[in-house]
């Protein structure tokens, strides 16, 4: 293979810049800002989404879908009720068109031999439908109302949000003290960890925030009004949506980039899984990370562990970079490890860490060395000078939190990258890092040794 080919040429970056990434539970899912960008080959699938006397439903989102494993791709309805599918590189195993306010309509099966199917949809009157139509920020906020200390909502978003959407059809659930219970013991094992008092309200607030009989009149209190459920932006109402499934139920993607030569790769942090997918062909293939033999839960498990039946990760895979040969690196968390994936030979490596816990993100710097944060030891660290530079001059800031409490929260700089990322687009500058746990701190990076492979190495600035 040949390698200059993961060189991050100029069309290369172009390319990767019209996708916006997106993570889902099983899905890979990739936003593309217009119906022209596809190729032209392919048949496409065009109609209206009206009412039953013939009104026009505008904003009405058209999703087409393959067999299993499903690809799919979703358009939305324009002003007039016309949708307009791309050109569809699959055959067409069904339809689904859904706009709150109105009942679901799925097809399957549908007659397009003559590429037209139009949608007509019934009004939903049945609040509880309507409800679990809304966006997760409108449950969100039952459960923020719920949460009177200012400091104590603020926790919550910042421990319970920053992985994953609260308020969806997964987190909106009441569960009983057991099941709370092995949530709230993963979710700190991910990193994500609360004072002891809202700890142990948080299943109360929960179960009552989402608790039909209170959530669903709150929600729908003005479901009749014309601006309940306005149509989205032009910009929104020109945009296409395409996925495809990753790994097997579930399987949870938790972070997925670009790779120079035109994949996708994606980390399933559940099921300890690398996989990749070829956008234009729909190939898909999986790869077993090795888990060095550690327990369900990694490095953090122990006797009072319970896990959970939707996981078996033993190093949770976290986020994933290509480097200068194009080859995959990963953070995998729970095993407090870096994870080398080889393209060619399809064969992982293993770098235990020296110092702190849970490794977060890693990217590359132009001389090749990996920098990477680790989350649950609050490292954190500040180069003042462009990275591979000949002569830097930089300092590092290294923080230490002492408070006993999470709700200590202290705010420092963060990394501030002057360079491009080798193999992989830029990495943005970092506001900053909001510090809550009580560990000490430090900086470190990976960087290639002749006559000995990678070597940890705490840089002297």
């Amino acid at each position: 293979m040949d390698r200059s080919s993961f060189a991050p040429s100029a069309s290369k970056r172009g390319t990767a810049r019209g996708w916006v990434l997106l993570a889902g539970l099983t899905l890979c899912i990739t936003v593309v800002p217009a119906l022209g960008s596809r190729a032209s080959e392919g048949p496409r699938l065009a109609g209206r989404v009206l009412d039953a006397e013939g009104g026009a439903i505008a904003g009405t989102m058209v999703s087409i879908e393959s067999a299993v494993p499903v690809h799919r791709i979703t358009v939305f309805s324009q002003a007039d009720g016309r949708y307009q599918s791309p050109p569809l590189p699959f055959a067409i195993h069904q339809v689904r068109a859904r706009r709150i306010g109105w009942k679901d309509l799925v097809v399957v099966s549908p007659d397009t031999a003559n590429g037209r199917f139009d949608f007509i949809l019934t009004p939903e009157r049945d609040p509880a439908a309507v409800a679990a139509q809304l966006p997760a920020n409108h449950w969100l906020k039952l459960v923020l109302d719920r949460i009177e200390d200012e400091e104590e909502r603020a926790e919550f978003v910042l421990q319970c949000g920053f992985c994953h959407q609260q308020g969806n059809l997964l987190t909106r659930v009441q569960r009983d003290e057991e099941e709370w219970s092995k949530i709230i013991s993963l979710m700190g094992r991910k990193g994500g960890m609360l004072s002891r008092g809202l700890r142990e309200r948080l299943p109360v607030i929960f179960n009552e925030a989402y608790a039909p009989e209170h959530a669903v009149p709150v929600l729908t209190a003005h479901m009749d009004d014309p601006d309940f459920a306005p149509v989205p932006e032009p910009e929104v109402l020109a945009a296409i949506i395409e996925e495809w499934d990753l790994g097997g139920p579930g399987s949870m993607q938790h972070d997925v980039m670009m790779h120079p030569d035109g994949s996708l790769w994606g980390v399933d942090g559940p099921f300890d899984q690398l996989h990749r997918l070829d956008p234009a062909t729909s190939e898909r293939r999986s790869f077993k990370i090795p888990d060095a033999g550690l327990p369900l839960g990694g490095v953090f498990a122990n006797k009072s562990t319970a896990p959970t039946a939707s996981s078996n990760s033993r190093v949770g895979p976290h986020s994933l970079q290509t480097d200068p040969e194009g080859n995959i690196w990963i953070t995998l968390a729970s095993g407090n490890m870096l994870a080398r994936f080889d393209i060619e030979t399809e064969e992982f490596t293993l770098h235990k860490l020296k110092r702190g816990f849970y490794p977060h993100t890693l990217r590359f710097d132009q001389r090749g060395r990996v920098w990477y944060t680790n989350s649950a030891s609050n490292h954190g660290f500040h180069p003042r000078a462009t990275i591979g530079a000949a002569s830097a001059s930089a300092s590092t800031t290294t923080v230490a939190s002492t408070a006993n409490s999470t709700r200590s929260i202290k705010r420092v700089r963060a990394c501030r990258w002057a360079s491009p990322v080798v193999g992989g687009g830029k990495v943005r500058n970092m506001r900053s890092v909001v510090l809550t746990r009580p560990f000490l701190s430090s900086c470190w990076c990976l960087r290639p040794a002749a006559d000995r492979g990678w070597q940890m190495h705490r840089p002297a600035w």
